[in-house]
C-alpha cells in the first residue's frame, strides 16, 4: 500500500482535534491538583514524589517517629496532611 500524506485541511483538522485534547488533559490535571484532600493513604513512593524527598528519607522519618503513618505489615502509608504537618515542622528559617 503506497504512503499517504495528510492533505492541508487534514493537517489542520488534526491540529484541532490535538489542542482540543491537550485542553481537556490539561482541565483535569488543574481539577486533580485543586481537589480537597481525600484523606487517601499515599505510598511510600507517593509521599516520595509528593514531597521531592527520596523513599529513604521517608522511611527514616516513619521509622524514627518523626512522621504519622500507617502501618500496614511491612508498608508504611502516609496522609497528605501528615506529610505538610511534617514538613511544617521541619521548616527552619
Amino acid at each position: 500500500m503506497p504512503e499517504r500524506f495528510l492533505t492541508v485541511q487534514e493537517a489542520a483538522e488534526t491540529d484541532r482535534l490535538l489542542e482540543t485534547i491537550a485542553d481537556l488533559v490539561a482541565e483535569r490535571v488543574v481539577a486533580r491538583l485543586n481537589a480537597p484532600n481525600t484523606g487517601r493513604l499515599l505510598s511510600t513512593e507517593e509521599a516520595a514524589t509528593e514531597t521531592g524527598m527520596t523513599e529513604a528519607t521517608i522511611r527514616s522519618a516513619a521509622n524514627g517517629g518523626e512522621l504519622a503513618h500507617v502501618k500496614v505489615g511491612r508498608v508504611f502509608r502516609f496522609l497528605r496532611s501528615d506529610l505538610d504537618a511534617w514538613i511544617k515542622r521541619s521548616r527552619q528559617e
